[in-house]
């Protein structure tokens, strides 16, 4: 495009949630455009005030297809309202969930997961190929997955392995080779084909609860959750991959993305609030400890009917979770039996296995009252090995084929998990003190997620509120904890907005350009300017500060140029935008930990 052509133009970006949606006059200098959220965000070079963000806006293109039409009598006003119907999605680590609700009548949790029972509120998040099995006529997911078969399993963590691991994440995550995948497919390509088989299912329940033309000709809104230390490219891949495999492509439909104890809180506080458990200015920590995340966040309650709450400092996280005990266990017996168990197929000891079905159990059940007790896991694939390299090895029952351990050893795996998690409660009482005062304090912590209904970990938890708090009383659940974020997900779709304010995890910003330095910027990064002269592109323009308070509909302006056509009515522009979790502001886009939306 002519140089000569090079126009002023402005970027807004709202924040919602924790997307980032852009409309207007956007672009760079370099004719480099990028969006948040994976959103395309459309720039108009005509002179006209860009049109407000919305569920239909342009920077949030769709595939559409039209609805079915029929001349029969149109469907209830009730259903056709899409604020009404909400699907709730909560694709997790280990377990994913669904909840619904459709002309706005009560949340239920789809149960009739395939290989299942009806008590089960999720179903297990692993796949087995057919093409990776030859004894399978098509691929099977969830609790269709039989043991030994081969399978995949914990990919999502693999949608943010590019983000930079903290002292709160498992260290065996840095080689995240470690988690299989078809050498062939992308890890985002194995979501989209697990959540394309959810959809399929819960298309399929719906058809049996909702008249055909209800749910054909109804818009739905669907929340799917996320992480809270969810990145930028991890939400957008998230977010792109939900789309691919259905969800919320239809005419009419949207899909928005909600953070997981974000999601939980509204679950568990509101019953909590109107029972008058709390008052309006207590601070509420919600601690979702789930299959592959820990996420900590504090609220503020500062309405009690209807909920409301603001983020008085910003939440913390850590990939230390369930997952990283059953890692754990795998390390361990391999230090055990050396190479007669590391030489095992990974069928026999990866998620899916007998082995770590029965561990699985262990772990629902284990309460740390009887530490010297011994558990027995199948294992007899590795009698093979060990009767001529250790015959007589003590943690291995020949005549059952079982492996032996004791209520120690999963004592301590579970304990470094509760000791990051514990750290991060730690992290969050100090916090809040060092933001309101030494007279601020957490008057309730709420235990989350499926790892949080376990009995050792309440145990540990009530330990730690006697020491700090001299009270144990502050500590609370809920009866369907294991659920509380994906019916907290469809509750906010039909309740609207609970949390008010929230406090930026990152840095936000946008590639820029600055004058070049003779002896500073390198020569490669160099380029000329027709207006303003040789110039070095790559830095960081921040748009958001980390530990930034932010509202939902908080708007941000700054100046940009676009090279624009002549010959073009309408022009279209993208660009990235990019964060950061590094204690000082980024300056170069280029920098360690730096991270867009876009691959």
């Amino acid at each position: 495009m002519p140089e000569q052509f090079m126009q002023p133009g402005i970027v807004d970006f709202e924040v919602e949630n924790i997307t980032v949606k852009t409309e207007g006059l956007m672009a760079s200098a370099r004719g480099e455009a990028y969006s948040h959220g994976g959103a395309i965000a459309k720039s108009s070079t005509k002179r006209k005030s860009p049109k407000k963000p919305g569920n239909s806006s342009s920077s949030e293109p769709k595939a559409k297809s039209s609805p079915t039409k029929t001349n029969a009598k149109p469907t209830a006003p009730l259903f056709m309202n899409r604020k009404n119907n909400v699907i709730a999605i909560d694709f997790g680590t280990t377990f994913t969930g669904v909840a619904y609700s459709f002309g706005g009548a009560d949340v239920q949790v789809i149960k009739d997961w395939a290989g299942g029972n009806d008590i089960f509120e999720k179903v297990a998040t692993r796949i087995a190929f057919h093409c990776e099995n030859s004894d399978l006529d098509r691929d099977k997911f969830g609790y269709e997955v039989e043991p030994g078969t081969l399978q995949v399993a914990w990919f999502k963590l693999l949608l943010d392995k590019d983000t930079k691991q903290t002292e709160f994440d498992d260290g065996y995550l840095q080689d995240f080779g470690r988690l299989r995948i078809p050498e062939d497919m992308t890890a985002k390509q194995v979501v989209v084909v697990f959540l394309r088989y959810i959809y399929e299912h819960v298309m399929a329940h719906l058809s049996k609860v909702l008249p055909p033309r209800v749910l054909e000709e109804s818009p739905i809104q669907y929340w799917f959750t996320v992480p809270a230390n969810w990145s930028l490219a991890a939400s957008s891949k998230t977010r792109e991959a939900a789309l691919e495999a259905g969800f919320g492509n239809r005419e009419g439909d949207n899909l928005e993305l909600i953070r997981e104890p974000e999601a939980a809180s509204i679950a568990i506080l509101a019953p909590k609030a109107d029972q008058g458990l709390y008052q309006a200015g207590n601070h509420v920590l919600v601690v979702d400890l789930g299959g592959g995340t820990t996420d900590l966040t504090l609220f503020k309650l500062t309405s009690l009917v209807p909920l409301a709450m603001d983020e008085p400092v910003s939440g913390v996280s850590g990939k230390y979770a369930s997952t990283t005990i059953d890692r754990g266990l795998k390390k361990r017996l391999g230090e055990i039996f050396g190479a007669a168990f590391t030489d095992l197929h990974i069928s026999k000891t990866d998620p899916g296995s007998d082995l770590m079905e029965k561990f699985e159990a262990i772990k629902k059940k284990f309460d740390g009252s009887n530490l010297g007790k011994k558990w027995k896991l199948p294992l007899v694939a590795l009698g093979t090995a060990l009767k001529t390299q250790d015959p007589e090895c003590p943690h291995y029952i020949f005549s059952d084929g079982d492996v032996q351990i004791d209520g120690k050893l999963i004592a301590d795996l579970f304990d470094e998990v509760i000791e990051k998690a514990l750290e991060l409660v730690e992290n969050q009482r100090l916090a809040l003190k060092q933001a309101k005062g030494n007279k601020a304090a957490i008057n309730a912590i709420v235990l989350c997620g499926g790892l949080g209904t376990s009995k050792y970990v309440w145990e540990k938890f009530k330990s730690y509120c006697r020491v700090t708090y001299k009270d144990d009383a502050i500590l609370q659940t809920d009866a369907h904890a294991w659920s509380a974020v994906v019916r907290g997900a469809a509750i906010r779709g039909l309740e609207g907005k609970v949390v008010k304010s929230r406090i930026a995890r990152l840095w936000y910003g946008i590639g820029a350009h600055h004058e070049f330095r003779e002896g500073y910027d390198n020569d490669e990064d160099a380029f000329d300017c027709p207006t303003r002269g040789k110039r070095a592109h790559g830095y960081f323009d921040c748009l958001m500060k980390r530990g930034q308070r932010f509202t939902d509909n908080m708007k941000k302006t700054t100046k940009v140029y676009v090279d624009t056509d002549p010959s073009s009515e309408r022009q279209i522009f993208t660009w990235k935008l990019y964060s950061s979790g590094q204690d000082q502001e980024p300056e170069r886009i280029s920098e360690a930990g730096m991270l867009s939306n876009r691959e």
